[in-house]
């Protein structure tokens, strides 16, 4: 029975690494240039390139940075990503039905207590700010400067995609009972603390302790992104909703990571600091 348990963790950590893989694979630029690659380059190429030179600012709002264009329409290789999100899915599939210990009942009133702390709690829109002002480094999206005008802008956009997010989390997983909170594992191992934030990525816990895909993360952060897409004109395309599930599932998985691992960094932190400054 051990041995069975084993090599069925050991199958599904191998997929997630391969998951992980082609999601990463995916992120990479992988389309063609038309400018280098005479065999893709459309007949009226010169006179397209004068009109691109003319509306490139435009351009960039509405195409995602990286796109060439080709008469006007980007043209994009076939994603590989769906694999990866199969793979994904896969891991979800497999650990669901898990028996887990029985939580403790998760009410509507934490519920709400959570979501209000998520969504305007001062530390979490501090943070919130953090992110922007990042974002305003990297020029993300790239269509807006670096001005005060459009830090507001970015602001304000991640905060509705908050909103947004958290509140479709909140109403789904009243009416499923899906549970997203992340439980700290009870291994000692770091792998296996390692492995249990990555499957908590893209798991829910139910009220009866067992574990099922996180539809409601899925649909909450598909949500969000398509209601915040308008701002920077982002057409609203199958293999870019794809690749946003991806960059929110590795998000996820970043997050649980550091709720695991975060106390012992602490800890740590604290010693060397005494260890410092004895007195």
């Amino acid at each position: 029975m051990e041995g069975a348990i084993q090599t069925r963790c050991l199958t599904i950590r191998s997929a997630w690494a391969t998951a992980a893989y082609e999601a990463f694979a995916f992120l990479k630029p992988n389309y063609h240039n038309l400018e280098h690659n005479p065999a893709l380059r459309p007949s009226e190429g010169r006179r397209a390139a004068g009109r691109r030179g003319a509306t490139a600012c435009q351009s960039r709002c509405r195409v995602p940075p990286g796109l060439p264009a080709r008469g006007g329409e980007p043209v994009i290789t076939p994603p590989r990503l769906p694999t990866g999100l199969a793979l994904i899915f896969l891991i979800a599939g497999a650990s669901s039905g898990t028996a887990q210990p029985l939580p403790e009942p998760y009410t509507p009133s934490e519920r709400w207590s959570l979501y209000l702390h998520r969504t305007y709690g001062p530390e979490r829109m501090g943070l919130l700010a953090v992110d922007t002002a990042i974002d305003q480094v990297l020029r993300e999206p790239a269509c807006w400067n670096s001005g005060a005008a459009s830090y507001g802008r970015r602001y304000a956009r991640a905060f509705q995609s908050r909103v947004v997010r958290n509140s479709a989390e909140l109403v789904s997983g009243l009416l499923t009972g899906e549970d997203l909170r992340y439980h700290a594992s009870r291994s000692f191992s770091i792998h296996g603390r390692l492995w249990n934030a990555l499957r908590a990525s893209v798991t829910a816990q139910m009220p009866d302790g067992t574990k099922r895909p996180s539809y409601t993360r899925f649909f909450a952060n598909e949500l969000a992104i398509v209601s915040t897409a308008r701002w920077a004109r982002q057409p609203i395309r199958p293999e870019w909703l794809m690749k946003s599930l991806a960059y929110s599932t590795l998000d996820q998985a970043e997050t649980n990571i550091l709720d695991e691992f975060g106390p012992d960094l602490r800890r740590v932190g604290i010693k060397v600091w005494k260890r410092v400054h004895p007195h």
